[in-house]
């Protein structure tokens, strides 16, 4: 239920990253099920979202059910609040600054309020202290936190957003 999280646009004029101007998205990093989800969620919740993916567009989500797959990706794709960015990694981060590398190997930053890692086939959390000491709102979850099931880490991303959309706001 995300009519519980506050709207990404305030009222006291700032983007959400205590700066005049329009809003600076949320990166999603992942694009499975978990991120695509955390992807829809937090636009649901009012907030301007990148998905970045290293797969090719239509491998969004390969691991879903076929039929929800589908709908999964319709619904993305209609999302004007989701933008998706395939066939891209995340090279480095800078206080609010994300920096990517496309697939035809040119550098693309953008600044964000906050970035999701949801990708990972193995456990790490060797971006958390460096996240952490750049004052980069995060959360780890799903494989990047303990290997396991797709709806185990689908809960995990869910209670993470609802805890990074809440605090968000408030930055």
């Amino acid at each position: 239920d995300t009519s519980l999280l506050p709207r990404r646009e305030g009222t006291d004029g700032t983007n959400g990253a205590g700066h005049q101007g329009p809003p600076l998205p949320v990166v999603v990093y992942g694009g499975g099920e978990t991120g695509c989800e955390t992807a829809e969620f937090l636009s649901a919740a009012g907030w301007h979202v990148v998905l970045v993916t290293r797969s090719r567009l239509d491998d969004l989500a390969r691991a879903a059910e076929p039929m929800y797959r589908r709908q999964l990706r319709k619904r993305l794709a209609a999302n004007g609040h989701i933008r998706i960015m395939p066939l891209t990694t995340l090279a480095a981060i800078h206080g609010d600054r994300v920096s990517l590398q496309l697939a035809e190997g040119d550098d693309f930053d953008l600044r964000a309020t906050a970035l999701v890692m949801a990708q990972g086939r193995a456990s790490s959390d060797v971006l958390v202290a460096p996240l952490r000491a750049a004052g980069v709102v995060h959360a780890v979850v799903g494989d990047a936190r303990t290997i396991g099931r797709i709806g185990d880490a689908v809960h995990a991303a869910h209670d993470a957003v609802r805890v990074l959309a809440g605090g968000l706001s408030r930055i």
